[in-house]
């Protein structure tokens, strides 16, 4: 039951304020003000309806004739005549359009015997309609009102609107609503753009990732050891290979550096040497894995590179003469590596399609010789690369 009658309840309220907040005519607003005067004031009180502001003299005029004779036909309350009330007005200097202080109201409420004096003004943009009565000894509002106004076309007369003057009012809006239309287009475009700057900030996209292969020659002048160089007659140490290169890294677009790390199949390392006679000819032979770690900087499609590697032999050093071969296992270093040294070189990028042609050249050097188990050193590798290949930026 209980909340069958809280139901009720709001819905009464619901419409009570739906209903307040429709508009209505200006008849309507002088009626409903003159009804909340008399419901607030004390029989007989004596009151002034002295001053309505309004856009123009018609309308203000026109507020303060209707409230007044609606008053004076109510009988409830004592309204001072009109002839009196121009008199106290033109010696204010009253003007129709300005608002009169509550201390001036009361000043002259309290000269000419009132008890109360009613003002009220209309807001010309929100067509508003508003009523305030002062108490003219304790300056207390007595009573107020507040509605909104319907445009109709007496409001429209009041207003001295033609019709020039709607089309200009509507026009005007119009225009008002396009400029705030565009400014809040502007704005949600320069919040984008600050938004889109801050996940820029945040999180730069500045590093790219780099995928390659390559293949190619080596040319290897390679060192034979002073040891072992005795017992031949020449030693051709210039030595053609082989190369297979996979490598991926990194670059910055701001900083222009970056790594790379690869991964070389080294083939037909070796040499060459001439003994006394033809069967004393030997040539040494074995494949390789190189590992390098780079340091990569780029300078528009050039990139210059270099840092250490490490090589692990894939297959045993094969020593053959004219009649035979024989295959020795190398001595490797830490236990996985026969060599290690240093690289350095340039690469050329050229943009086809997704991804880039490169050209690749680059100078090797071994810091420890190649040697067998018996621990015969034999020769230390060192010379140029020079490859082809594909790569992509991520």
């Amino acid at each position: 039951m209980k909340k069958l009658l809280w139901g009720f309840c709001f819905m009464i309220l619901s419409a009570a304020t739906l209903v307040s907040q429709q508009k209505i005519a200006i008849d309507k607003a002088i009626q409903d003000a003159q009804k909340r005067i008399e419901r607030e004031l004390g029989v007989n009180t004596r009151i002034i309806v002295f001053n309505f502001s309004a856009p123009t003299e018609t309308l203000s005029e026109y507020v303060l004739e209707q409230l007044t004779n609606n008053l004076i036909n109510g009988k409830k309350l004592i309204v001072i005549e009109r002839k009196d009330l121009n008199l106290i007005r033109k010696e204010m200097d009253y003007q129709y359009s300005g608002d009169v202080s509550d201390e001036e109201m009361q000043a002259m409420g309290k000269q000419y015997g009132a008890q109360s004096i009613v003002s009220g003004r209309f807001d010309a943009v929100l067509y508003g309609f508003s009523i305030k009565v002062i108490n003219v000894q304790t300056a207390v509002v007595e009573a107020s009102y507040h509605s909104e106004i319907k445009k109709d076309a007496k409001l429209d007369l009041l207003l001295g609107l033609t019709e020039k003057d709607k089309q200009e009012e509507e026009q005007r809006k119009a225009e008002e609503s396009k400029r705030k239309a565009e400014e809040d287009r502007r704005k949600e475009a320069e919040r984008r753009q600050r938004d889109l700057e801050r996940r820029q900030f945040a999180a730069p996209r500045d590093t790219a990732f780099i995928l390659g292969v390559r293949g190619g020659l080596t040319f290897m002048f390679n060192e034979l050891n002073d040891g072992y160089a005795k017992n031949f007659e020449k030693a051709e140490t210039s030595h053609l290979g082989g190369e297979l290169s996979f490598y991926f890294g990194s670059n910055s677009r701001k900083t222009l550096l970056g790594f790379q790390m690869e991964g070389n199949l080294v083939f037909n390392n070796g040499m060459s040497l001439t003994g006394s006679s033809s069967s004393d000819d030997l040539k040494f032979s074995y494949m390789s894995l190189d590992v390098p770690l780079l340091l990569r900087m780029g300078i528009g499609g050039i990139s210059l590179f270099a840092g250490p590697y490490i090589s692990i032999p894939l297959t045993p050093l094969t020593i053959g003469d004219n009649s035979s071969e024989k295959d020795y296992d190398i001595e490797k270093t830490i236990n996985f590596m026969s060599s290690y040294g240093i690289l350095g070189g340039i690469t050329i990028g050229i943009q086809v399609g997704p991804g880039h042609i490169v050209l690749d050249g680059r100078y090797m050097y071994d810091f420890n010789e190649i040697c067998i188990l018996n621990d015969r050193a034999l020769f230390r590798r060192h010379g140029l690369n020079l490859t082809i290949g594909y790569e992509f930026w991520l």
